[in-house]
């Protein structure tokens, strides 16, 4: 490659966008989550996928504080991430977004959270290259 590499981030900076609306808006995060999971199955049609949704706390039983663990746990952000379209793309009866325009509101509302997370992750990716 003589030095030269490309480092895909699309699906994890996405991951790292909703972990910050975990963090500041729960709730938000918890239809997010339920929406997924109703989704996963149509959605996983297109992956090679491992997820084993059974191995994903339950979201009713953990608290606000407990759901940024959610991202440190593969099935759980396999199941965000898999589902990052239908999630994008869902409307409801009047054609207006479910989630898209409330995530982007929080991020912007949150966006130092959102530009440090970003930051965050992709300083990890280039601190792998580094070595």
């Amino acid at each position: 490659t003589d030095g030269l590499c490309h480092i895909k981030t699309a699906g994890t900076s996405w991951l790292e966008e909703v972990k910050v609306v975990a963090m500041k808006e729960p709730e938000l995060y918890r239809e997010i989550h339920r929406f997924a999971l109703e989704n996963f199955e149509k959605d996983r049609a297109s992956y090679n996928l491992t997820t084993d949704l059974s191995r994903i706390p339950d979201i009713d039983t953990i608290s606000n504080d407990e759901l940024i663990n959610l991202f440190k746990q593969n099935d759980s952000r396999q199941l965000i991430h898999i589902t990052y379209g239908s999630i994008l793309r869902a409307r409801d009866n009047e054609g207006k977004y479910i989630f898209k325009d409330r995530i982007y509101r929080v991020l912007f509302q949150y966006e130092e959270d959102h530009y440090r997370e970003l930051s965050n992750h992709i300083r990890r990716h280039l601190e792998i290259l580094s070595k």
